[in-house]
This record gives structure tokens, sequence and C-alpha cells, in this order.
């Protein structure tokens, strides 16, 4: 009268069991398969029985276990549980007394059960099957590349929380590579509704953190991040660890990378620092408002093989990249298995850090890191996901670049127009030149300076948010050397 599904976990490359049936009492039937039920990874599973218990079939991921019979070939005629909920369900087995072996309950997390009553054709449980990869699979990673993916981190998916309180966010990328914290009193704060919409994880900027678990090394790496750095409550231009990567111990700049910044009023050329801070290896990064307080930022950062050779892109524009200290070699690994390395948020348990401990106070929403130096094209798919998905408009622009060279110098109307609140506008550049874009109104006031800085040889359009600006007739204008030239668009609201 009752069937079950019990699992066992081994480190990854040894058959794993899963037993259906009565577990370890008499009658079972064993599923035995290499990485069946390696612990902390998501399976898309299907178990079909057909009348009798040494009738069953296991299948996971698309992968057929072995199945080993043992006991009586029981007839089977099962509910899936009684009318007042206390026989079968998921979790806890302590409401049977009389298991046949010790009750221990399985920890885990569900996201989709279906139950039929036939044994479904081969093509049906193949359709359903599919069904599932592609909703929690193929769809989950299908806008970003898959190649060297180490760690997704993203704050719609995958937080464990009690009373608002985050400890742990599940690594989306099917590595297991999960930041966590057990202390209640260091845990981050939930906050929905924040971003888009979406939700967002707070860090206080004293000691909260989430420390990472992944402790395989790592010599190229390339990290994609959502993050808003927030005036700290004290000490106003102080230089904070937004996260940091390697093993726990000491701290050495070989085998840990940090990203520090420190903001600074608008308009100011503000620094982040890549390595590790202020000590003697670190390439710093600076470009206008890149980490101006209280900001939602899309930040890119890509190493390759040594510290120096290290670059870095926020909301679309290249930061300008000055080294210092030794051009060290990198083999670095987001933390270590006991959480106590790299993290988001504190960095107290480093305790020889050549610099000031100094927490951010940060928000963050995602968190995307390969092991790989990824192609351009793949950057900026990356930074495009990140950027449709959130919504950024930090500055009222978003400056893009695609990879063909044009012939000449070219501004072009902008479309919509008129239009409320955004617009986007076109330029092409030839060759490298210092371009100037900016926005005037009819008077012939500035009111906006879109662009104001090197760019390589390339097209690349602007989306222009003016949702600060009154209806009127406006004029922008792009000035590259020797060449200008100027627009009118019209804001109607």
């Amino acid at each position: 009268e009752h069937i079950g599904l019990r699992m066992r976990g081994f480190p990854p490359g040894n058959d794993n069991d899963a037993i259906v049936g009565t577990g370890d009492g008499p009658d079972y039937v064993l599923a035995s398969s290499t990485n069946l039920s390696k612990y902390n990874e998501w399976r898309n599973i299907s178990f079909v029985t057909d009348k009798k218990l040494f009738n069953t079939t296991l299948r996971w991921n698309g992968n057929d276990a072995v199945m080993a019979p043992n006991g009586s070939n029981l007839a089977m005629s099962i509910s899936l549980g009684d009318s007042a909920a206390s026989g079968g369900g998921i979790g806890s087995t302590d409401n049977f007394g009389n298991l046949g072996y010790p009750i221990t309950m399985a920890k885990c997390d569900f996201a989709e059960i279906i139950v039929y009553d036939t044994v479904l054709s081969s093509d049906d449980r193949s359709a359903v099957e599919e069904y599932l990869k592609d909703k929690y699979f193929t769809k989950m990673i299908q806008d970003i590349p898959i190649a060297g993916l180490q760690l997704w981190l993203k704050s719609d998916a995958g937080i464990a929380a009690n009373n608002g309180r985050v400890s742990k966010w599940m690594d989306q990328s099917g590595n297991g590579n999960d930041a966590v914290e057990t202390d209640t009193s260091r845990q981050p704060v939930l906050v929905n509704n924040e971003l888009n919409g979406k939700p967002v994880i707070s860090f206080d900027g004293i000691n909260d953190r989430l420390g990472f678990t992944g402790s395989k090394k790592m010599s190229q790496i390339s990290v994609f991040a959502v993050l808003k750095y927030k005036a700290p409550d004290v000490n106003s231009d102080a230089v904070g660890s937004v996260f940091t990567f390697g093993p726990g111990g000491t701290y050495n700049a070989s085998e840990h990378l940090g990203l520090r910044m420190r903001g600074f009023p608008p308009g100011n050329d503000n620094d982040a620092v890549v390595g590790n801070g202020d000590g003697p290896d670190w390439v710093l990064a600076t470009s206008t408002n890149l980490s101006k307080y209280n900001e939602w930022r899309n930040i890119s950062i890509v190493t390759d093989d040594s510290l120096f050779n290290t670059t870095l892109r926020w909301n679309g524009k290249d930061a300008f990249m000055e080294p210092g200290g030794t051009n060290l070699p990198m083999s670095v690994s987001l933390g270590d298995s006991a959480a106590g390395g790299g993290g988001i948020g504190s960095t107290d348990n480093f305790g020889n850090l050549p610099f000031p401990v100094t927490m951010a106070k940060c928000d963050f929403a995602e968190l995307i890191v390969y092991d790989t130096v990824l192609s351009n094209k793949d950057r900026l798919t990356l930074e495009k996901y990140l950027n449709d998905k959130y919504n950024i408009t930090i500055t009222g622009i978003e400056d893009s670049k695609s990879e063909s060279i044009p012939a000449q110098f070219t501004l072009y109307q902008n479309y919509p127009n008129p239009f409320n609140p955004s617009t986007t506008i076109r330029y092409s550049l030839p060759k490298a030149a210092f371009v100037t874009l900016k926005v005037y109104d009819i008077l012939g006031r500035e009111v906006a300076t879109l662009v104001n800085e090197q760019k390589p040889a390339g097209n690349y359009k602007i989306k222009f948010n003016a949702a600060n600006l009154s209806s009127g007739v406006y004029f922008y204008r792009i000035t590259t050397g020797n060449f200008v030239s100027t627009k009118k668009f019209i804001i109607l609201k």
C-alpha cells in the first residue's frame, strides 16, 4: 500500500543509490547510477511502476538507472496519502512509526512534482521530461553563455531566508557553489520589489556576509554583477570590499581577488580597485561616476591569467585601468567548502588584509562568474541580459557598440521622435576618437552630456532617458576632432 523514493548522495563520480519501494526493508528496487543522487545538484527524475514493484524504472536527467530488485515482487495498490494528510507526503516520514529502516528525513528542495495513475508511453514520458528540462534547466540558462559558467546567483531564484534574513543564496549554474552564512546575526536582508520589480539582497556594511563554497581554482575569470554601492554610515571616503574570491586563511595576492569601491559626488572620477586592495598588487579602475554612491551598476570584470590583464566595464563603459605592484599569476577559487574564504560583504574573516578592513554597504541583484575569458560578443551578451532584466538607466543613457567598422563619421536621427521619455541615438566612428555628445535646449543651454570620452572605432547607440526634462524642442550635437554634427528632437509629454 506504500511506495517511496529514498536517496543517498556520495562524492561526484561515484555510483549513487536511489531506493524505490519500502526503503531498506524487505521489498524494494535499488536504482544505481553514477551521480544519480549526488548532493546539492538539481535532478529531473522520473520513475514508473507498472502494477508490481519490480516493474519499476527510474531515469534522471535523461539517463537510465540500473535497477536491482530485492524481496517480493508485490502487487501495488497505492494512494497519494489520505484525507487527513497524515500518510504520504514530501519530507519527514516520522508519521510512520513502523518503518523497517531508520527514520532519516531528506533535506531537499522541490520545484515540481507530477503524478499519473497510468504507465505513460515512452514518448509521453520523454515529453514530460523535456517539459521539465526546458522549464528548469535549458530555458533557465538560455539567455547567457554556458561554457565555463561556475557561479550564478540571482535574487529572484534560490533564496533561503527566514524572517527576511538570507542564510543561503543557491547557485543556479548547477555546480552547487552556493553562498551561505549560518550565523543569523551576520545574514544579509532580502528586500522585495526593489529593482525593476525584483528582490535584492542588502548587506549592512558592518558584518553581513555570504561566503562562497566553490573551491575550483581559476586562472581566468569573468565576473558580471548588478549591484548598488551605498554610502557608508561613517567615513564617506571609505573604500569598501564588495566581494572577494579565494580560500579561507591567509589572504594573499596570487590566490585572492576582490573588488573594492569608493564613491564620490556625481561628476568626479571614482575608483574601483581590483586585486588585493590598497596593498602592493592591484589594478585601479578609474572613471567618472564609476562607483558613485546609491546608484545601480551593471559591472563586468575580466582577468586573464595575471592581475594586470584586467579590464572593467560599467553600464557599457570602459574604465581606465592603472596597474600597481606586481603582475602576479592568478589561481583563484570562489571560496572554500567551509564558506570561510571569499564572499559578498564583510571581509573580517581575513585577519591579515593589507588594507583597513572596511565592509561595503551594498545591495546585490545578480552575480555571474566564469572560469574563462569570454569573447567580446559574449561579454556584451551578458551585459545586455543584465541591463534588459533590471532596466538600469543610471545617467539616463545606455551606450553600446557593435563590432563592424563604419566607413565614415555619422550622427543619425534619433528614434522614436517625438518621444516620451526615452529615445535611441546612433553614431558611427571609422576610427578611434575622443567623442563628445551633448544635448541642448532651444536657448542653447547644455542640459545633458551623453558621451565625453575616448571611443574605439565602431557603431554606437545610446538610449537617452529624458524623464527629467520638460516637453519641447532640443538639439543634440556630436564633436569628434574635425567632425561636428547637430540634429533636433522633440520631447512630447
